[in-house]
């Protein structure tokens, strides 16, 4: 292991400018597979399931855009096993 990222998307772009490897969402990297010219693999060895969380400030609890944000990420990154 080189590094960790808080973060997919920093490590998609982090890929593509080098020659390391990452291990994140399949859908993820796979919408994004061609913006950061990358090829999405089927990893070597079982990978464990993990969460994925948000986080908001309290003031933003109620806020329409963000209530649309937060069910736009829980879509995307639901369970819908195939």
């Amino acid at each position: 292991m080189v590094a960790t990222l808080p973060m997919f998307l920093p490590a998609l772009a982090t890929v593509s400018d080098t020659d390391l490897s990452c291990h994140g969402p399949k859908r993820l990297a796979e919408r994004h597979a061609k913006r950061f010219s990358l090829v999405v693999l089927k990893p070597p060895l079982a990978i464990r399931d993990f969460s994925v969380s948000t986080v908001i400030h309290k003031r933003m609890a109620d806020d329409q855009a963000t209530t649309w944000l937060r069910r736009q990420l829980i879509e995307l990154f639901a369970d819908k096993a195939t």
